[in-house]
């Protein structure tokens, strides 16, 4: 995926996204969603997968692991706003959890 210079989004782009992404809030100017896995480890390899795309991005997200449980919450770090980038990032984490948009990921509902 390439990533376009760091555009903030408006508030109307917010809510176009989460229309589209239902998983997805938004939680005092972050973008936040939780993922459920079956246990542990399918969480530490749901991980795995985002941890090249944060880091090729530049793009650092909260991440709290609670079992089975991971929450993101995105928040561009160099503009301190939503950017089109973390919107996407959203979006890319989706399909490697294994869902897309509105779809929790494959496994067990939240």
């Amino acid at each position: 995926m390439v990533l376009t210079p760091e555009k903030k989004v408006s508030l109307v782009e917010i809510g176009e996204f989460l229309k589209s992404h239902p998983s997805w809030s938004l939680e005092e100017g972050r973008l936040e969603r939780e993922y459920q896995f079956d246990d542990f480890t399918r969480s530490m390899l749901f991980l795995n997968k985002i941890v090249n795309p944060i880091q090729e991005h530049d793009l650092y997200p909260r991440i709290t692991i609670t079992y089975n449980l991971v929450r993101l919450s995105l928040l561009n770090p160099h503009t301190g706003t939503l950017t089109e980038n973390d919107l996407k990032m959203a979006h890319e984490f989706d399909e490697l959890s294994g869902s897309q948009g509105s779809e929790e990921p494959k496994g067990v509902p939240v």
